[in-house]
Protein backbone atom coordinates (compact mmCIF):
# COMPACT_ATOMS: atom_id res chain seq x y z
CA UNK A 1 0.00 0.00 0.00
CA UNK A 2 3.09 2.31 1.24
CA UNK A 3 4.21 1.73 -2.51
CA UNK A 4 0.99 3.42 -4.23
CA UNK A 5 1.48 6.32 -2.07
CA UNK A 6 -1.28 5.73 0.08
CA UNK A 7 -0.79 7.32 3.53
CA UNK A 8 -0.08 5.45 6.26
CA UNK A 9 -3.33 6.18 8.37
CA UNK A 10 -5.26 5.39 5.41
CA UNK A 11 -3.84 2.37 5.72
CA UNK A 12 -4.40 1.57 9.65
CA UNK A 13 -7.84 2.41 8.86
CA UNK A 14 -8.19 -0.38 6.22
CA UNK A 15 -6.36 -3.32 8.50
CA UNK A 16 -8.66 -2.08 11.25
CA UNK A 17 -11.52 -2.22 9.64
CA UNK A 18 -10.66 -5.37 8.48
CA UNK A 19 -9.72 -7.18 11.51
CA UNK A 20 -13.49 -8.69 12.11
CA UNK A 21 -13.31 -10.29 8.86
CA UNK A 22 -9.75 -11.26 7.63
CA UNK A 23 -6.44 -10.03 9.53
CA UNK A 24 -4.68 -8.15 6.88
CA UNK A 25 -1.47 -8.52 8.34
CA UNK A 26 -1.65 -12.52 7.73
CA UNK A 27 -1.15 -11.97 3.99
CA UNK A 28 1.53 -14.17 1.90
CA UNK A 29 3.71 -12.64 -0.40
CA UNK A 30 2.20 -12.63 -4.38
CA UNK A 31 -1.46 -11.87 -3.00
CA UNK A 32 -3.20 -10.04 -5.62
CA UNK A 33 -4.58 -6.26 -4.93
CA UNK A 34 -6.91 -4.32 -6.75
CA UNK A 35 -7.21 -0.35 -5.67
CA UNK A 36 -10.19 1.57 -6.76
CA UNK A 37 -9.85 5.57 -7.11
CA UNK A 38 -11.74 8.20 -7.85
CA UNK A 39 -10.11 11.77 -8.25
CA UNK A 40 -6.70 10.63 -6.76
CA UNK A 41 -8.68 9.31 -3.53
CA UNK A 42 -8.73 5.90 -2.87
CA UNK A 43 -11.76 4.52 -2.56
CA UNK A 44 -12.05 1.09 -1.92
CA UNK A 45 -9.64 -1.94 -2.51
CA UNK A 46 -10.37 -6.05 -3.27
CA UNK A 47 -8.07 -8.47 -1.92
CA UNK A 48 -8.10 -11.52 -3.70
CA UNK A 49 -7.35 -13.90 -0.48
CA UNK A 50 -7.60 -17.24 -2.42
CA UNK A 51 -9.80 -18.47 -5.28
CA UNK A 52 -12.83 -19.07 -2.82
CA UNK A 53 -12.47 -15.74 -0.68
CA UNK A 54 -12.17 -12.08 -1.72
CA UNK A 55 -12.16 -9.17 0.90
CA UNK A 56 -14.04 -5.80 -0.44
CA UNK A 57 -13.13 -2.81 1.58
CA UNK A 58 -14.83 0.70 0.61
CA UNK A 59 -15.04 4.09 2.17
CA UNK A 60 -18.77 5.50 3.09
CA UNK A 61 -19.65 9.03 2.81
CA UNK A 62 -17.53 9.70 6.65
CA UNK A 63 -14.45 8.52 4.96
CA UNK A 64 -14.86 5.45 7.81
CA UNK A 65 -14.06 2.21 5.93
CA UNK A 66 -16.05 -1.02 5.73
CA UNK A 67 -14.87 -4.22 4.93
CA UNK A 68 -17.04 -7.50 3.71
CA UNK A 69 -15.83 -10.91 3.05
CA UNK A 70 -17.20 -12.45 0.25
CA UNK A 71 -16.76 -16.30 0.41
CA UNK A 72 -17.45 -18.21 -3.56
CA UNK A 73 -19.39 -20.59 -4.04
CA UNK A 74 -16.83 -24.05 -4.63
CA UNK A 75 -18.47 -27.14 -6.54
CA UNK A 76 -16.47 -30.21 -6.74
CA UNK A 77 -15.42 -32.01 -9.33
CA UNK A 78 -13.41 -35.21 -9.96
CA UNK A 79 -10.05 -35.94 -11.35
CA UNK A 80 -7.34 -38.35 -10.89
CA UNK A 81 -3.60 -38.81 -11.08
CA UNK A 82 -1.33 -41.61 -12.31
CA UNK A 83 2.29 -42.39 -12.55
CA UNK A 84 5.29 -44.72 -12.35
CA UNK A 85 8.10 -44.64 -10.15
CA UNK A 86 10.83 -43.71 -12.32
CA UNK A 87 13.20 -42.40 -9.35
CA UNK A 88 11.17 -41.23 -6.29
CA UNK A 89 7.07 -41.40 -5.58
CA UNK A 90 7.85 -37.34 -5.25
CA UNK A 91 9.32 -36.58 -8.65
CA UNK A 92 6.91 -39.14 -10.37
CA UNK A 93 4.02 -37.16 -8.49
CA UNK A 94 5.44 -33.25 -9.90
CA UNK A 95 5.59 -35.05 -13.27
CA UNK A 96 2.16 -35.57 -12.83
CA UNK A 97 0.99 -31.99 -12.21
CA UNK A 98 0.27 -32.82 -8.26
CA UNK A 99 1.13 -30.20 -5.88
CA UNK A 100 2.95 -30.25 -2.62
CA UNK A 101 0.08 -30.64 -0.75
CA UNK A 102 -1.52 -33.31 -2.62
CA UNK A 103 1.37 -35.32 -2.26
CA UNK A 104 2.23 -34.87 1.23
CA UNK A 105 -2.24 -36.11 1.81
CA UNK A 106 -0.97 -39.01 -0.39
CA UNK A 107 1.76 -40.31 1.37
CA UNK A 108 -0.45 -39.91 4.76
CA UNK A 109 -3.31 -42.65 3.77
CA UNK A 110 -0.55 -44.47 3.32
CA UNK A 111 1.63 -43.73 6.28
CA UNK A 112 1.24 -46.84 7.85
CA UNK A 113 2.05 -48.90 5.51
CA UNK A 114 4.75 -48.06 2.89
CA UNK A 115 7.87 -46.54 3.49
CA UNK A 116 7.90 -44.16 0.81
CA UNK A 117 11.48 -43.53 1.17
CA UNK A 118 12.64 -46.76 0.76
CA UNK A 119 9.81 -49.38 -0.58
CA UNK A 120 8.72 -48.40 -3.96
CA UNK A 121 11.15 -49.13 -6.68
CA UNK A 122 11.60 -48.37 -10.16
CA UNK A 123 8.19 -49.50 -12.20
CA UNK A 124 6.07 -49.63 -8.89
CA UNK A 125 3.16 -47.47 -9.73
CA UNK A 126 0.52 -45.19 -7.86
CA UNK A 127 -3.00 -43.53 -9.03
CA UNK A 128 -5.20 -41.32 -7.30
CA UNK A 129 -8.82 -40.22 -7.70
CA UNK A 130 -9.26 -36.46 -5.91
CA UNK A 131 -11.72 -34.12 -5.19
CA UNK A 132 -11.30 -31.01 -7.53
CA UNK A 133 -12.41 -27.39 -6.45
CA UNK A 134 -13.98 -25.26 -8.56
CA UNK A 135 -15.45 -21.36 -8.64
CA UNK A 136 -17.03 -20.93 -11.84
CA UNK A 137 -14.69 -22.23 -14.54
CA UNK A 138 -11.33 -22.21 -12.41
CA UNK A 139 -10.09 -24.43 -10.26
CA UNK A 140 -8.83 -22.81 -6.58
CA UNK A 141 -7.58 -26.11 -4.83
CA UNK A 142 -8.38 -29.88 -3.84
CA UNK A 143 -10.45 -31.25 -1.86
CA UNK A 144 -10.25 -35.02 -0.33
CA UNK A 145 -8.15 -38.08 -2.05
CA UNK A 146 -11.42 -40.45 -2.31
CA UNK A 147 -9.30 -43.69 -4.14
CA UNK A 148 -5.62 -44.23 -4.44
CA UNK A 149 -3.62 -47.14 -4.99
CA UNK A 150 0.00 -48.44 -4.90
CA UNK A 151 1.62 -50.94 -7.18
CA UNK A 152 4.45 -52.07 -5.11
CA UNK A 153 6.33 -55.45 -5.88
CA UNK A 154 3.68 -56.59 -8.12
CA UNK A 155 0.91 -56.44 -5.18
CA UNK A 156 -1.61 -53.87 -5.09
CA UNK A 157 -2.54 -51.91 -2.23
CA UNK A 158 -5.75 -50.05 -2.43
CA UNK A 159 -7.31 -47.10 -0.04
CA UNK A 160 -10.81 -46.01 -0.19
CA UNK A 161 -12.29 -42.85 1.73
CA UNK A 162 -15.43 -43.69 4.02
CA UNK A 163 -16.29 -41.81 6.59
CA UNK A 164 -17.05 -43.49 10.17
CA UNK A 165 -18.61 -42.17 13.43
CA UNK A 166 -18.22 -38.95 11.23
CA UNK A 167 -14.35 -38.95 10.83
CA UNK A 168 -13.14 -39.91 7.46
CA UNK A 169 -11.07 -42.89 7.38
CA UNK A 170 -9.28 -45.15 4.83
CA UNK A 171 -9.65 -48.15 4.43
CA UNK A 172 -8.74 -51.31 2.12
CA UNK A 173 -11.01 -53.36 -0.22
CA UNK A 174 -12.16 -55.26 2.71
CA UNK A 175 -12.69 -52.81 4.70
CA UNK A 176 -10.19 -52.87 6.77
CA UNK A 177 -8.63 -49.61 8.22
CA UNK A 178 -5.13 -48.86 7.17
CA UNK A 179 -4.20 -46.81 9.72
CA UNK A 180 -2.05 -49.07 12.21
CA UNK A 181 -1.21 -48.76 15.45
CA UNK A 182 2.15 -47.22 14.44
CA UNK A 183 3.51 -45.19 11.15
CA UNK A 184 6.00 -47.13 8.99
CA UNK A 185 8.88 -44.37 9.83
CA UNK A 186 9.15 -41.08 11.96
CA UNK A 187 10.38 -38.91 8.64
CA UNK A 188 8.02 -38.31 5.74
CA UNK A 189 11.22 -39.20 3.24
CA UNK A 190 14.63 -39.91 3.99
CA UNK A 191 17.30 -42.61 3.31
CA UNK A 192 18.47 -45.13 5.74
CA UNK A 193 22.39 -44.63 6.55
CA UNK A 194 22.54 -47.61 9.22
CA UNK A 195 20.42 -50.68 10.17
CA UNK A 196 19.76 -52.21 13.06
CA UNK A 197 22.45 -54.30 14.11
CA UNK A 198 24.41 -56.95 16.23
CA UNK A 199 27.55 -54.86 15.47
CA UNK A 200 28.41 -52.00 14.05
CA UNK A 201 31.83 -49.59 14.07
CA UNK A 202 31.24 -46.30 15.92
CA UNK A 203 32.66 -43.96 13.17
CA UNK A 204 33.21 -41.58 16.45
CA UNK A 205 34.34 -43.37 19.34
CA UNK A 206 36.16 -45.67 16.98
CA UNK A 207 34.75 -49.23 18.52
CA UNK A 208 32.74 -52.09 17.40
CA UNK A 209 29.18 -51.89 19.22
CA UNK A 210 25.30 -53.14 18.77
CA UNK A 211 23.38 -49.95 16.71
CA UNK A 212 20.19 -51.05 18.14
CA UNK A 213 18.45 -48.82 15.95
CA UNK A 214 18.01 -47.00 12.30
CA UNK A 215 19.73 -44.05 11.34
CA UNK A 216 17.19 -41.78 8.93
CA UNK A 217 19.15 -39.08 7.09
CA UNK A 218 17.32 -35.46 6.37
CA UNK A 219 18.36 -32.46 6.46
CA UNK A 220 19.02 -30.42 9.88
CA UNK A 221 15.47 -28.80 10.61
CA UNK A 222 12.66 -31.86 8.69
CA UNK A 223 10.01 -32.78 10.69
CA UNK A 224 9.69 -36.11 13.24
CA UNK A 225 6.08 -37.42 13.79
CA UNK A 226 5.51 -39.30 16.31
CA UNK A 227 5.11 -43.21 14.98
CA UNK A 228 2.35 -43.92 17.43
CA UNK A 229 -0.18 -42.56 20.58
CA UNK A 230 1.09 -42.44 23.58
CA UNK A 231 3.19 -40.04 26.84
CA UNK A 232 6.44 -38.59 27.05
CA UNK A 233 8.64 -40.43 29.45
CA UNK A 234 12.03 -38.36 28.56
CA UNK A 235 12.55 -34.99 27.11
CA UNK A 236 15.96 -33.09 26.99
CA UNK A 237 19.33 -33.91 26.22
CA UNK A 238 21.17 -36.87 27.21
CA UNK A 239 24.93 -37.50 27.26
CA UNK A 240 25.78 -39.60 23.29
CA UNK A 241 22.11 -39.17 22.76
CA UNK A 242 21.84 -35.17 22.37
CA UNK A 243 18.31 -34.12 21.96
CA UNK A 244 16.37 -37.20 22.33
CA UNK A 245 11.74 -37.83 23.05
CA UNK A 246 11.35 -40.77 24.42
CA UNK A 247 7.47 -42.40 24.03
CA UNK A 248 5.59 -45.19 25.98
CA UNK A 249 3.14 -45.93 24.11
CA UNK A 250 1.30 -48.53 26.10
CA UNK A 251 2.44 -51.86 28.64
CA UNK A 252 4.51 -53.42 25.55
CA UNK A 253 6.00 -50.79 23.41
CA UNK A 254 8.32 -47.52 23.46
CA UNK A 255 9.63 -45.95 20.78
CA UNK A 256 13.18 -43.48 21.17
CA UNK A 257 14.03 -40.01 18.66
CA UNK A 258 17.50 -38.94 19.24
CA UNK A 259 19.98 -36.42 18.00
CA UNK A 260 17.49 -33.54 17.61
CA UNK A 261 17.98 -30.44 16.80
CA UNK A 262 14.88 -28.90 18.87
CA UNK A 263 12.50 -30.82 20.97
CA UNK A 264 8.74 -29.79 19.56
CA UNK A 265 6.64 -27.41 21.07
CA UNK A 266 4.63 -28.34 24.23
CA UNK A 267 6.62 -31.55 24.01
CA UNK A 268 7.79 -32.24 28.10
CA UNK A 269 7.39 -35.24 30.41
CA UNK A 270 4.42 -35.99 30.71
CA UNK A 271 2.73 -35.09 28.03
CA UNK A 272 -0.01 -36.77 25.81
CA UNK A 273 1.33 -37.02 22.09
CA UNK A 274 -0.80 -38.90 18.95
CA UNK A 275 -0.01 -40.56 16.23
CA UNK A 276 1.66 -38.22 13.43
CA UNK A 277 2.31 -35.62 15.98
CA UNK A 278 5.18 -33.18 15.64
CA UNK A 279 7.92 -34.07 18.58
CA UNK A 280 11.09 -32.73 17.15
CA UNK A 281 13.01 -31.82 14.63
CA UNK A 282 16.26 -33.39 12.95
CA UNK A 283 19.30 -32.31 14.06
CA UNK A 284 23.34 -33.35 15.12
CA UNK A 285 23.69 -32.91 18.60
CA UNK A 286 25.23 -35.49 20.55
CA UNK A 287 27.93 -38.36 19.08
CA UNK A 288 26.82 -37.67 15.08
CA UNK A 289 28.35 -37.10 12.25
CA UNK A 290 26.29 -35.31 10.22
CA UNK A 291 22.13 -34.68 10.64
CA UNK A 292 20.15 -37.70 10.77
CA UNK A 293 17.59 -39.16 13.25
CA UNK A 294 18.43 -42.00 14.99
CA UNK A 295 15.28 -44.13 15.84
CA UNK A 296 14.98 -46.79 18.76
CA UNK A 297 12.22 -49.08 18.98
CA UNK A 298 11.69 -51.17 21.75
CA UNK A 299 9.58 -54.17 22.73
CA UNK A 300 8.36 -55.37 25.95
CA UNK A 301 11.90 -54.04 27.15
CA UNK A 302 13.96 -55.27 24.51
CA UNK A 303 15.23 -53.56 21.66
CA UNK A 304 13.75 -53.97 17.89
CA UNK A 305 14.34 -53.92 14.28
CA UNK A 306 11.19 -52.06 13.24
CA UNK A 307 11.73 -52.06 9.66
CA UNK A 308 10.21 -54.78 8.01
CA UNK A 309 7.66 -55.53 11.02
CA UNK A 310 4.40 -55.78 11.04
CA UNK A 311 1.54 -54.62 13.24
CA UNK A 312 -2.26 -54.86 13.99
CA UNK A 313 -4.28 -52.23 12.39
CA UNK A 314 -6.94 -50.18 13.61
CA UNK A 315 -10.54 -51.25 13.63
CA UNK A 316 -12.43 -52.40 10.68
CA UNK A 317 -15.66 -51.27 8.93
CA UNK A 318 -19.17 -52.78 11.10
CA UNK A 319 -20.75 -55.58 8.83
CA UNK A 320 -23.96 -53.05 8.37
CA UNK A 321 -22.09 -50.31 6.88
CA UNK A 322 -20.02 -52.86 4.41
CA UNK A 323 -23.09 -53.14 1.68
CA UNK A 324 -22.39 -49.37 1.70
CA UNK A 325 -18.55 -49.07 2.02
CA UNK A 326 -18.68 -52.16 -1.05
CA UNK A 327 -20.96 -50.19 -3.14
CA UNK A 328 -18.42 -47.12 -2.76
CA UNK A 329 -15.42 -48.75 -3.32
CA UNK A 330 -17.51 -50.18 -6.93
CA UNK A 331 -18.05 -46.48 -7.78
CA UNK A 332 -14.40 -45.29 -6.76
CA UNK A 333 -12.63 -48.02 -9.05
CA UNK A 334 -15.06 -47.41 -12.08
CA UNK A 335 -14.28 -44.11 -11.79
CA UNK A 336 -10.49 -44.87 -11.63
CA UNK A 337 -10.98 -46.90 -15.00
CA UNK A 338 -12.69 -44.16 -16.40
CA UNK A 339 -9.82 -41.29 -16.28
CA UNK A 340 -7.15 -44.00 -17.31
CA UNK A 341 -9.01 -44.51 -20.36
CA UNK A 342 -9.31 -40.91 -21.01
CA UNK A 343 -5.95 -40.59 -20.38
CA UNK A 344 -6.14 -37.83 -17.29
CA UNK A 345 -2.83 -37.40 -15.20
Amino acid sequence: MAQARIAPETILGIVDASKKQFDLNALSPGTKVVLAWSREKLEALKVLISGKQELHVSSDSDGDWQADLIEHEVKIELTAFFGEITSTLWDSAVAAGMPVDLIYTLSEVFASQVDFSRELNVHDAWSILVEKQMVGKQQVGFGEILAAEIQKHGETLPAFRFIVDGHIGYFDDEGNSLRGKFLKSPLRYNRITSHFQKRRFHPILKVSRPHQGVDLSAPTGTLVRVVGDGKVIQAGRFGGSGKMVKIRHDGRYMTAYKHLSKIGPGIKVGSEVEQGQIIGYVGQTGLATGPHLHFEFYEDGHYVDPLGKRFPRRSSIEANRRPLFLKEVDRYRKLLEKFKKQGVT
